[in-house]
Order: structure tokens, then C-alpha cells, then sequence
């Protein structure tokens, strides 16, 4: 086996100066990195047998056979009202072939699945394949700023921010060993609609972008402006290696790849969890593709004057919040075969996963996605004015006295839930006789 790779490298740079002498600055940077470092996965794969229903090759790290046993053999006997059940051991289709599943009682979707895994590299039937997965990291980024001093009274900036980072991430740094890494076979790519991988890659690419504008404007001595404006968005795009491919339903599971969001091969747990018997299969981690975006909008301004003892300061702020918290918890469904149906019963002894799945017998599955990508529309405005005001007092204070008034609130676009203390329920903005704001309160503090 090589050595895995492992390459760094971090650049940039940076450039300012004056564009009009004394009136027009500017400075503009770059950062970039790019990273490739090879991960070494061990896993447990089937081998060429065993994906077919022969098990008599089936031993654990210390060289025993792991009895397959038979589901539609079980019984039930009941002693002094305790009840337990057996099973047969597989026994081929002439009796005489010990852990050997007959062909006519495979199912062919199973047979289909066991068939994406990458054959052994090594002996046995665990920790029998090694893989590298590359990790990648390629980030530009940068900021451009200009200063524009238009009188001793009045000056002002705009400063733009960008960054572009991409990483292809393997499994391990997210979901742990036993799902990562299993490159697609060639036979399995040409026959069913596959990703690169059958287990554990994915992709991240993250735009952030951010504009930010000022002027500080001074009308006289004791008469002062400050206006600031401000824009940032967020645009992160998770997916996982077979995104955009009908896996599922190439292999013949129905209903799984219904949209855009739902495509890849679902999470197949095989034993009682992943690598506890062979890797798992999944294109990636089981909430992907995630896609959690959002933009936020500021403008504010303070108005300022002071004049001997006197001081007085108001403003305003406005804040908008377009969000899109796009993510899900089993996006293309999660499969689990375990050993319950293959073991010897009670005993809980001997089974196989595998053998669950090439017998078409899943103990759990689940699904939960969103069909719909939406946004969430938050509006909060506030404004306050504060300031002492010698000899002069407000009805609540003494003279001289600081005074500070704030008065805010926020509004949603029938997309907002709050929990009612008094109901002990959600209220859902625009139903049910609740208001638009989901009866988030508008009010004033000191």
C-alpha cells in the first residue's frame, strides 16, 4: 500500500494606496488555500461468495464459522410458561451445505445491493479492505475596501468581502470508520445508476459574501452623523457523492429517489450498526444534501449633538433576515438489517445482516424530508434616544439624569411558530386567529 498523500499550500497577498492624493484610497487582499490529504480507511466488505447467499466461508477474526440461519424455520417451544424459538441452520439446496442459502430464496434487490460492494483487497470477511479517500480543500478568498475623504466634515467607505471554499470531505471527519470509503466498482457503475462512491463522500461548497457602506458626516462642532449600511450572505451546499443519481431505484427500490433533493442510494445499516459487521452503504451522510441559506440586510443611523453639559443622541436600526434552514434528517431513507431474523432465535446467537438483506427482510426503516425548500422572512426595527440634559429632568429621573429610550419590535411573513406559556402549545403565524407576527410583542424599554 502507498503512502497517502498530503499536500498544503496557503498564498495571498495584499495591495493599497492612494488613487487621488489625499481624497481616494484603496486596499484590496487575497487568501487561497489548497489541500489534499489521504485518509487510510479499513473496512469489512463481502466477499465474492457471501454476496450470493454462501456463507460457508463466514468466520469471525478467530477463524470460527458464524451460523446463517434460516427465518422461516423458526419455532417456538414453551416450557413452565417461558416461551423460546429456534431456528435451523441454512443447509443449501440439498441439505448438505452448511451456511449456504438456496438461489431460489434470494431476492433480487438484495442481490442487487450486495453487488455494489467493492470486492475484498485482503482474507477473511472483516477488515479485508483497505482504501485512501483524498480530502480537498480548495479556498479563494478576498476583501476590497475604498476611502473616500470628501471634506475635513464628511467622509465615507465601502468595503466588498468574497469567499469561494469547496472541500471534499471522506466520511471519517463526519460520520466515523464504518462508513467510509468504498469506491463504485466499474460492473456495478455500468449496471446501476451510481455515484463514485457506494460509501461515504461528500461535498461541500460555501459562498460568503458581505458589503458594508459608512459616512461619518460633521455638521458643526457639537453636530454629528454617522449613517452604516451592511449586507452578508451565507450560501452553504452539502451533498453527498451520488447526489443527482436515481441509485435507488436502479437497484429496484422504489419511491426513494422522487425529487432532485432525494436522489443517491439510501443508508443501509448492515449488522447492528455501521462496520460492526460490513461497511454501510450511503452516498453520505443521511441528512444530506443540506442547504441552509441566509441573507441579512442592516441599515442604522445616530444622530449625535453636544453642546456644554448638554448631551443628545438618537437613531434607528433596521434589520431583515431572509433564512432558508434547508436540512433533514434521513433525506433518502435509512435501512437497517441486522441479525434478528438470521440468528438461532433466543440464543441471539451466529446471523448475518447480509443475509437479512439478500432475503429481503429489513427490521427498520424510516424517512423524513423536506419535499418544499422556503424562506423565512424576519423583520426587527428599532430606535432610541438617550442623552443628559443638565438642569432638566424627565418626568421619571432627577436633573441631570442620563435618559435612554429604546423601542423595537419584529415581523414575520406567516412563517414563524412561537411556544404559548399560557397554552402550552405552538402558535403558528396566520393560523388559527394569530397574528402575522406570531404574537411576538412590539413595546418599548428603558
Amino acid at each position: 500500500m502507498q503512502k497517502p498523500a498530503y499536500r498544503r499550500g496557503q498564498f495571498g497577498g495584499a495591495v493599497g494606496g492612494a488613487i487621488i492624493k489625499d481624497k481616494l484610497f484603496y486596499f484590496a487582499d487575497y487568501y487561497g488555500q489548497r489541500s489534499l490529504k489521504g485518509i487510510v480507511n479499513q473496512n469489512n466488505v463481502p466477499t465474492a461468495a457471501e454476496r450470493i447467499g454462501d456463507f460457508s466461508g463466514y468466520t469471525n477474526t478467530s477463524g470460527q464459522l458464524i451460523p446463517v440461519y434460516d427465518p422461516l424455520s423458526t419455532v417456538a417451544t414453551t416450557t413452565n410458561g417461558t416461551t423460546k424459538y429456534t431456528r435451523n441452520q441454512f443447509m443449501g439446496c440439498n441439505g448438505n451445505q452448511p451456511n449456504v442459502i438456496c438461489p431460489s430464496r434470494l431476492d433480487q434487490v438484495g442481490l442487487n445491493v450486495a453487488s455494489i460492494y467493492p470486492l475484498p483487497t485482503g482474507s477473511g470477511s472483516f477488515n479485508n479492505y483497505v482504501s485512501t479517500a483524498n480530502q480537498l480543500i480548495d479556498d479563494n478568498g478576498g476583501n476590497a475596501r475604498v476611502d473616500y475623504h470628501l471634506s475635513d466634515k464628511d467622509s465615507m467607505f465601502g468595503r466588498f468581502s468574497y469567499e469561494r471554499f469547496v472541500q471534499t470531505s471522506p466520511n471519517p471527519l463526519t460520520g466515523g470508520q464504518g462508513t467510509c470509503c468504498l469506491p463504485t466498482p466499474a460492473t456495478a457503475a455500468k449496471q446501476f445508476d451510481l455515484g463514485p462512491y457506494v460509501a461515504g463522500i461528500q461535498l461541500t461548497t460555501l459562498i460568503a459574501q458581505g458589503l458594508a457602506l459608512n459616512e461619518n458626516t460633521r455638521f458643526s462642532p457639537s453636530l454629528f452623523n454617522e449613517f452604516r449600511a451592511g449586507y452578508a450572505r451565507t450560501n452553504p451546499f452539502t451533498t453527498q457523492s451520488d447526489f443527482g443519481h436515481n441509485s435507488s431505484t436502479s437497484l429496484g427500490i422504489q419511491g426513494l429517489n422522487v425529487s432532485q433533493y432525494t436522489t443517491g442510494l439510501p443508508n443501509f445499516t448492515i449488522g447492528s450498526g455501521c462496520g460492526n459487521e460490513f461497511t454501510c452503504l450511503q452516498g453520505g451522510t443521511a441528512f444530506l444534501p443540506a442547504h441552509p441559506v441566509q441573507t441579512d440586510i442592516q441599515v442604522e443611523d445616530t444622530f449625535s449633538l453636544s453642546k456644554q453639559n448638554h448631551s443628545l443622541k438618537f437613531g434607528f436600526r433596521y434589520v431583515r433576515v431572509l433564512a432558508s434552514p434547508f436540512t433533514n434528517t434521513t433525506t433518502r431513507g435509512g435501512l437497517t438489517f441486522n441479525d434478528n431474523f438470521t440468528n438461532s432465535g433466543t440464543a441471539a446467537s451466529g446471523g448475518s445482516g447480509l443475509a437479512s438483506i439478500l432475503l429481503g427482510f429489513p427490521n427498520a426503516g424510516s424517512r423524513n424530508f423536506l419535499i418544499t425548500p422556503y424562506y423565512i422572512t424576519n423583520m426587527q426595527y428599532s430606535g432610541f434616544r438617550s442623552g443628559r440634559l443638565e438642569g432638566v429632568a424627565p418626568p421619571d429621573a432627577q436633573p441631570g439624569y442620563p435618559l435612554r429610550r429604546v423601542y423595537s419590535g419584529c415581523g414575520e411573513d406567516n412563517k414563524l411558530a412561537n411556544f404559548n406559556e399560557n397554552t402550552l402549545v405552538y402558535d403558528f403565524a396566520g393560523q388559527n386567529g394569530v397574528s402575522r407576527t406570531a404574537a411576538f410583542r412590539r413595546g418599548t424599554g428603558t
